[in-house]
């Protein structure tokens, strides 16, 4: 004995069948966009208290870092020599050549 399928969709014509089908397919969407969002959402307020903890806004607290420092991951002008500008004072001064 098999198990009855949706009545809707078992009766229902091709049209309004397409029809549901698409609705289920925006459903799982907007629970994945759900997800997404509140993802998001805990992570900027994750960052958030981060910033509001260190003082000064414009700066993180070192701190708060969740992964292990380790120097051998930071990037570096002698490991990436194609990077341009390591600090503002350096784009700015490019900015103030013919290149620029």
């Amino acid at each position: 004995m098999s198990l009855p399928g949706d009545p809707f969709t078992d009766s229902a014509p091709a049209p309004l069948q397409c029809n549901y089908q698409f609705h289920q397919a925006l459903e799982i969407e907007v629970i994945k966009l759900t997800t997404e969002h509140d993802t998001l959402q805990a992570k900027f307020q994750q960052l958030a208290n981060a910033l509001q903890q260190s003082g000064n806004p414009l700066t993180l607290d070192p701190t708060f870092s969740t992964q292990g420092s380790n120097d051998t991951n930071h990037t570096m002008p002698q490991t990436h020599p194609k990077i341009c500008f390591w600090t503002q004072i350096d784009y700015i001064e490019w900015l103030n050549t013919s290149k620029g």
